[in-house]
């Protein structure tokens, strides 16, 4: 009896190259070499088991696999911690501290005088001045030039806090000729340390005033035109308090003695300070 073959075999028959869909293996990928037809194909190549297109299959998925490694790495650096139990919401920043404000200290004060006079000493090669202004974070200085004859016989040097040390040439104001420069480096500025609770005391501003020093040189006593002689006027110092609302001050000598004190006055549009009603 005839054996009539139900066209399909209890395995697969082995496909050759030629065989190979030409779109399942990735261009390029054709320059390897392809085994005979008489020859044994290596085990490693596709297996018994394997249906046609395995090789194709096989190199794609070689391909991707690394991109998908890739990517997933890539979310994992940039998605670090724990997944957020709500998918829609947005992961929150945490809360920035604000910077603390940078503390400058007060050039009123003794030793920041010393400091001022030291670094104007630097700048100019002397300490002689005839005006001297000094608040929290800001100096001026007023130096006569030497046998400069100009309009300009002399030279401002500023400070700022933060900013430094700048200069320009100045009038140095109506009276500036006629005072005789004094030496800031001959003035013991630790006098102050007794001098500002004394005129806290007598100026009697509520809360923490601005404070302003200024240092004036003495006038020449021939500044008039008189038949008499006139005595020189010493330096003064003038240390001022201001609230925003009052303001007043105190005149004392170089070495702290006080000789005049200004009680505080009411700025002409200011609001005026509230008292308690009895």
């Amino acid at each position: 009896m005839p054996v009539v073959s139900s066209g399909f075999s209890r395995r697969p028959e082995r496909a050759t190259a030629t065989d190979e869909p030409q779109d399942a293996i990735p261009e390029g990928w054709r320059d390897w070499a392809t085994p005979g037809d008489d020859a044994p194909e290596p085990e490693d190549v596709r297996p018994e088991s394997e249906p046609r297109g395995g090789i194709g299959r096989r190199a794609i998925l070689t391909v991707l696999a690394p991109l998908a490694a890739s990517v997933a790495l890539a979310v994992w650096i940039l998605l670090p911690g724990e997944p957020s139990h709500n998918p829609s919401a947005a992961p929150s920043a945490a809360p920035s501290t604000p910077a603390a404000p940078e503390h400058r200290p007060d050039l009123t004060t003794p030793d920041r005088l010393s400091a001022l006079v030291a670094d104007l000493k630097w700048r100019t090669g002397g300490t002689e001045v005839v005006f001297l202004h000094v608040s929290a974070g800001y100096a001026s200085a007023t130096v006569r030039l030497p046998g400069d004859t100009s309009d300009k016989p002399f030279e401002s040097h500023t400070y700022q806090s933060g900013k430094g040390w700048s200069s320009y040439r100045s009038h140095g104001g109506s009276d500036s000729a006629e005072r005789i420069p004094e030496d800031l480096s001959k003035i013991d500025w630790n006098i102050l340390e007794e001098l500002y609770p004394k005129v806290n005391e007598k100026l009697a501003l509520p809360g923490k005033p601005e404070r302003t020093l200024t240092l004036k040189a003495g006038l020449n006593g021939d500044r008039y035109d008189l038949s008499f002689k006139v005595p020189d006027t010493p330096a003064e110092l003038t240390v001022e308090l201001n609230d925003g609302t009052r303001i007043g001050w105190v005149e004392a000598r170089t070495d702290g003695t006080i000789t005049k004190v200004n009680l505080p006055v009411q700025y002409a549009f200011s609001p005026r300070p509230t008292t308690a009603s009895p």
